[in-house]
């Protein structure tokens, strides 16, 4: 539902109680399943349940004590959630049906909910229900399996709920319709059924994923010619009005003035005039799942680089994607790298010198243009990641770990900083300091750093001399700073009437800090300094490498854009740090980035012109990627979005 992805949660029971009145579970993490928490459901009768779960991600997560008392038809009559949410804000949530039938959904649901919600759907004839507030859930039998622990076996029902996300949940329930794998789950002492559980669910996901580049992808058997388009020219940042554009096997063949072009005589012919033709838009800064590869075709974006990937533990999706075995970008993967500790991430852990270097000979190995370290890093072990990443032609990226500021893995010959909050950190942070806690003191003081100090200018000034770009995804910074709890705030203002009820509903949730009267103008003063930071950089000449990290791709890009122009960036030359300016600081732009003969038929074909509103790019009628045509309505169609 709506936690952290990549968790397996494992039910410990005892094989002696056929129904035990607790059930107790473990949530791990990784391939190498580390714990990170728990569940403990006390089953005080067979209407009502309390469930204690907690888990740790980052030096985040929530503790929390649900509630949930059913009627005779499973459906929730009350519903109470009270501790800590991830972001460890105060939670004390509650509800009480009234006359509406449904099902509620609360905003911190935990694994247990989404097992209430499948009995529920299990014992409607048709399998389905009304969702409160708003929308409808329905569930699909899938498949049935038998696992065996020694002398032990169980059946276990694989299930798909539709309605809660933009794509369906998948949850495994015992004989007993009890909670068995959620996510990627399996039963403690259960662990041989993990590897039955997982290919099931891969299968699944190869079937669906196979429908739908079967139903939204098309590949022209003949040459397509754009005419009569405004071609953007990447690299001079500037529109060509009447142009045309054919590709062939998967390439741009000719570029030029409609006058000039010759239209080959088989041709699939576009008539693009009122339209914008760009080069396919580069998010440098995502975490993908199903849904956002589908948002990303169709918000534009052709090429996303995924900030957290580990070589020994990878994700089938991303291959998929890169493979257009599934609706998405290419995939540019970064290796992470993290240390032990508070703050520690779901990455490959290292403790000494050899494993830094294994670790990153194994992302290189792996293909991976580029490593990354993370807030536990050790920092002792820095010149030793440098060294390896750099003698194997990695670029090398980062939060700042902790302890450290940004000048010092400057110093240490990094390539790219992630996350504009770290710049200010570099003048605001003292000794070392937990995520959440210096994502505060930002928050609270971003505002009152002199941009135009000697000492702020002299740190820009050597970011420019060392070419080192600054990944500052100003659409996540607005998310945490803007946004307020039971409003839709201005990152997905333009699109929250399009979502189905529930995924707009969790942009109603808050920013994760809490917000008072005198916070509200801290925070909005931070933003603020955010935007005029941008522009300082780009004045000064420092490469920003323009991504989002946020959950709603494609959308989130676009806000991105507008963002930068609105930190006073002009429109044509934030789309050509979008597209050429990405792909130079790839090292791809040889072969990717612009429209010329030769490259790669990537292009983005936009309603409007977005170098003159820039939020005309939102407005996308057809992408391809290497020559594979999308429409980006039939795309939101299938994921419930409106076009």
């Amino acid at each position: 539902m709506r936690w952290i992805c990549s968790l397996l949660v494992v039910l410990s029971s005892s094989a002696a109680q056929a129904a035990p009145s607790i059930r107790r579970y473990d949530i791990v993490a990784g391939a190498e399943h580390r714990h990170i928490g728990s569940q403990t459901c006390t089953i005080k009768s067979p209407r009502e349940r309390v469930c204690e779960w907690n888990l740790v991600d980052r030096g985040l997560g929530p503790k929390l004590t649900a509630r949930i008392v059913v009627d005779a038809d499973g459906l929730p009559v009350f519903i109470e959630n009270r501790g800590l949410d991830y972001d460890h804000n105060a939670v004390d949530e509650r509800w009480s049906r009234g006359r509406e039938p449904g099902f509620f959904v609360s905003e911190q649901a935990g694994p247990e909910e989404e097992a209430v919600l499948a009995r529920a759907l299990l014992r409607r004839p048709d399998g389905r229900l009304p969702l409160l507030p708003g929308g409808e859930a329905s569930i699909e039998r899938v498949a049935t399996l038998e696992v065996a622990h020694g002398k032990e076996h169980k059946r276990v029902t694989q299930y798909e709920i539709v309605g809660l996300e933009l794509t369906p949940d998948t949850i495994w329930l015992d004989e007993n319709n009890e909670l068995f794998c959620v996510g990627m789950t399996i039963l403690a002492g259960w662990e041989d059924a993990g590897a039955a559980l997982s290919a099931a669910e891969q299968r699944r996901a190869d079937e669906r994923r196979a429908r739908l580049v079967a139903t939204l992808a098309r590949t022209p058997t003949r040459p397509l010619a754009i005419v009569h388009a405004r071609l953007f020219d990447a690299a001079a940042a500037q529109t060509r009005p009447d142009s045309t554009v054919v590709v062939a096997d998967g390439h741009f063949t000719a570029v030029g003035p409609d006058a000039r072009v010759a239209v080959p005589k088989d041709a699939e012919v576009i008539d693009a005039s009122g339209k914008t033709l760009l080069p396919g838009l580069w998010d440098l800064h995502t975490h993908p799942n199903e849904a956002a590869g589908l948002m990303l075709i169709a918000g534009g974006v052709t090429t996303a680089r995924v900030m957290a990937a580990v070589a020994k533990d990878p994700f089938p999706l991303l291959a998929a994607f890169d493979a257009g075995k599934a609706v998405g970008p290419r995939i540019l993967q970064v290796g992470i790298v993290d240390g032990p500790g508070p703050g520690e991430s779901r990455a490959e852990l290292v403790h000494d010198e050899r494993e830094v270097r294994a670790a990153v000979d194994r992302d290189a190995d792996a293909g991976f243009p580029q490593v990354k370290v993370y807030n536990s890093f050790p920092p002792a072990l820095l010149p030793a990641f440098v060294d390896e990443a750099h003698r194997r032609g990695l670029r090398i990226s980062g939060h700042v770990p902790n302890g450290l500021k940004a000048a010092d893995l400057v110093r240490a010959g990094f390539d790219e900083l992630q996350h504009a909050y770290f710049v200010f950190l570099n003048f605001l942070q003292e000794g070392e300091m937990m995520p959440i806690a210096r994502f505060r003191v930002f928050a609270d003081h971003a505002g009152e750093v002199d941009l135009t100090s000697p000492a702020v200018r002299s740190f820009v000034a050597t970011l420019a001399q060392r070419h080192v770009d600054i990944d500052l995804t100003l659409v996540s910074g607005e998310q945490w700073m803007m946004a307020r709890k039971g409003t839709v705030g201005p990152t997905y203002g333009r699109v929250a009437d399009r979502l189905p009820v529930q995924v707009r509903r969790m942009l109603m949730s808050g920013n994760g800090l809490p917000v008072d009267s005198g916070s509200d103008a801290r925070y909005r003063a931070a933003f603020a300094a955010t935007l005029k930071l941008a522009r300082l950089l780009h004045d000064a000449g420092v490469p920003i490498a323009v991504g989002t990290d946020e959950a709603l791709s494609g959308f989130s890009f676009h806000r991105e854009l507008e963002l930068l122009v609105q930190a006073g960036i002009a429109p044509a030359e934030a789309l050509r740090m979008a597209t050429l300016g990405n792909a130079h600081i790839m090292k791809r732009d040889r072969d990717l980035g612009s429209i010329a003969p030769g490259k790669l038929a990537d292009f983005v074909l936009v309603d409007g012109d977005p170098t003159r509103d820039i939020s005309d790019i939102r407005h996308t009628v057809l992408v391809s990627r290497g020559g594979t045509l999308y429409t980006p309505s039939a795309i939101y169609r299938t994921l419930g979005i409106r076009p």
